[in-house]
């Protein structure tokens, strides 16, 4: 026989407590343990509710849609720029076809090679054009450029503006004098 005692036997010999065990049901819960269990896991996880934050798309869309534009105009041009050259043939007929394309101020500011060039220009500018530019183009960003390497230190106070309506017009008759006399 290869098994000469059955399970039972051999459960009583190795551990009788286990053996005295065999009838008693050690698996029980509470009464109405099942009834009650899904409340008890609400209550469980529960949570105080979070603080609902609304984010609002502040208009993403739009600076997707002017940037696809911007793409689309680029793509556009150097193709138009690409098919031109290559019905040409010559790389130097490029910049010709291109300058031609070009708005009228660009083909203008060409002939500027160097920075002295450029203020040789600049001092061509009548007052009225200089005036004209200003008042269309001028904006924050030029008076923050304008400034950025000004002395202010010797220019009237805010106050001095309300108080004296000249109080500019002598501040640059006193600047004009300084610089003559140099």
């Amino acid at each position: 026989d290869l098994y000469p005692e059955s399970a039972s036997e051999e459960l009583q010999k190795i551990s009788p407590e286990l053996y005295a065990l065999k009838d008693v049901n050690v698996f029980s819960v509470p009464e109405d343990y099942f009834n009650s269990i899904a409340n008890d896991i609400r209550v469980m996880i529960k949570s105080p509710g979070a603080k609902v934050v609304e984010m609002k798309s502040s208009g993403t869309w739009w600076k997707v849609a002017a940037a696809a534009v911007v793409a689309g105009v680029l793509a556009i041009s150097s193709l138009q720029l690409f098919q031109h050259s290559s019905r040409d043939g010559s790389s130097g007929s490029v910049v010709v076809m291109a300058s031609a394309n070009l708005p009228d101020y660009i083909k203008e500011s060409l002939q500027f090679k160097t920075a002295e060039d450029l203020n040789a220009g600049i001092a061509k500018l009548s007052d009225e054009d200089i005036i004209r530019y200003l008042e269309t183009n001028g904006n924050i960003l030029d008076n923050a450029l304008l400034l950025k390497d000004a002395d202010v230190t010797e220019l009237p106070e805010q106050a001095d503006y309300l108080l004296d309506e000249h109080a500019l017009n002598t501040y640059l008759s006193k600047i004009a004098k300084e610089t003559t006399v140099d």
